[in-house]
């Protein structure tokens, strides 16, 4: 169904809604703190080197799935992995890494034709896909992103540097707009799950 013709459907305080929360998902990545204020220098970065992306997919996968056991858990819907979005994840994980700039990707570089609104989580050095999960947990703007119950789809892309410092962005998609969602348990305190997670080489 066309959107247009969708929202056609609508009253006029479902139409607010619907707004409301595509804007909130489209702004969200910027109203986020940063994990750290400051990431490791450029010249540190290219002076330790850092593997090939594709050395990061299991823990990308194993994030991934920390992400949908948190929104089984509050009542969120599961997030589909997209290729696409984890691909730009990984070329932000690769800047941040060359640049030793810790920031997040303007609008242009999470932009993508099957979302309507992305949001995003960075973090880094944490050692393990473990301890970086329950970091972005316990932020409150990262776990709203994961919890949120409008998104659809998740990317992920883990970048290593050779000294093991791990370099994680998240890149969440919403295909269409919706009436918003009943709220899901926004508690901090990360569900337990026995293993420690991966490390980088």
């Amino acid at each position: 169904m066309r959107l247009q013709s969708w929202a056609r459907q609508l009253n006029g305080r479902e139409r607010a809604g619907v707004v409301l929360v595509v804007v909130l998902l489209v702004t969200g990545a910027f109203l986020q703190g940063r994990m750290d204020s400051d990431g490791p220098s450029a010249a540190e970065s290219s002076r330790l080197g850092w593997y090939e992306a594709s050395i990061g997919d299991d823990l990308a996968r194993d994030i991934f799935e920390r992400v949908n056991d948190e929104r089984a858990e509050r009542g969120s819907p599961p997030l589909v992995w997209d290729e696409g979005l984890a691909e730009r994840a990984r070329q932000w994980s690769e800047h941040m890494i060359a640049s030793g700039e810790f920031e997040h990707s303007p609008d242009e570089h999470r932009a993508h034709p099957r979302f309507v609104g992305t949001g995003e989580n960075i973090a880094i050095d944490h050692p393990t896909t473990a301890e970086a999960h329950v970091a972005l947990m316990r932020s409150d703007g990262h776990r709203r992103n994961i919890l949120e119950p409008d998104y659809d789809a998740l990317g992920v892309g883990v970048v290593c540097r050779r000294d093991g410092v791990m370099w994680v962005t998240q890149i969440f998609g919403v295909e269409q707009p919706s009436p918003p969602r009943a709220p899901v348990e926004m508690a901090p305190d990360p569900i337990e799950r026995s293993d420690r997670g991966h490390r980088c080489p």
